[in-house]
């Protein structure tokens, strides 16, 4: 069990675990008062759903999860928080995903599958290899599904390595998403990016307000292995030891 501030997480049944990546993500989100619908896509073990309920007390989260034993446990990791009102998770794809009659999402969240099949090592674990490859969920596919259930001044957000960011920019400006904001994330000051948080948003917002392009790098770690003093402030509310 993986123990926060405000709740815990049990990951046995999902195949891909709690690591930095995801706190960091969940944490960065931008989350603002505005927001009140929230779509979480590969809800995993539930972390980023059950971090934005806690940063935001008036939002609604619906995650989705294709995977059925970690669609279960993420609603038992959301049942047992003090956010269990406030997030769905549906053991679903993307792609069957209806449109809700609620209304559309003004953020949608993802922290995709990376690599294309074929192209990275195979896992040899079915569920960690259909979690880490775009075989069910292709970048085509995010892009798409996310403009359909997208409000039109709504945001979305994803987290990827460098070099699979740039076709999913490329992916993102063909159906009419255009880049807000890059964060490059680094691990060390001497070593390269390894992810990138992107945040798009409708070329139309653009066009509608002020808006310009920004981009900023987020060090995690000094040289010494020790966690930055901005990379501490922002999970201070996350980490028990922070």
């Amino acid at each position: 069990m993986f123990k926060f501030k405000q709740f815990s997480i049990c990951q046995d049944r999902c195949a891909m675990k709690i690591g930095t990546d995801s706190v960091l993500f969940g944490a960065w989100i931008p989350v603002d008062s505005a927001v009140s619908k929230v779509l979480d896509i590969g809800a995993g073990t539930g972390i980023l759903s059950l971090m934005l309920a806690q940063r935001n007390a008036f939002i609604q989260i619906m995650g989705l999860e294709i995977a059925a034993d970690a669609a279960e446990q993420a609603r038992e990791n959301i049942k047992n928080s003090p956010f269990h009102q406030r997030i769905t998770v549906e053991n679903t794809a993307l792609q069957d995903y209806k449109t809700p009659e609620s209304g559309l999402f003004e953020l949608i969240v993802s922290n995709p599958p990376f690599f294309e099949t074929g192209k990275s090592l195979a896992s040899p674990d079915e569920k960690r290899a259909q979690a880490r490859n775009t075989n069910t969920l292709s970048q085509h596919d995010l892009v798409v599904h996310s403009c359909r259930l997208l409000a039109e001044n709504g945001s979305l957000i994803v987290l990827l390595p460098p070099q699979e960011s740039l076709h999913f920019i490329v992916k993102a400006t063909e159906f009419n998403l255009r880049l807000r904001h890059r964060t490059n994330i680094k691990t060390r000051p001497t070593k390269p990016v390894e992810r990138v948080l992107l945040v798009f948003s409708f070329d139309t917002y653009f066009k509608k307000s002020t808006c310009k392009f920004t981009e900023d790098t987020l060090l995690t770690r000094q040289e010494n292995g020790e966690y930055t003093s901005e990379y501490k402030a922002l999970t201070a509310d996350f980490y028990l030891d922070f």
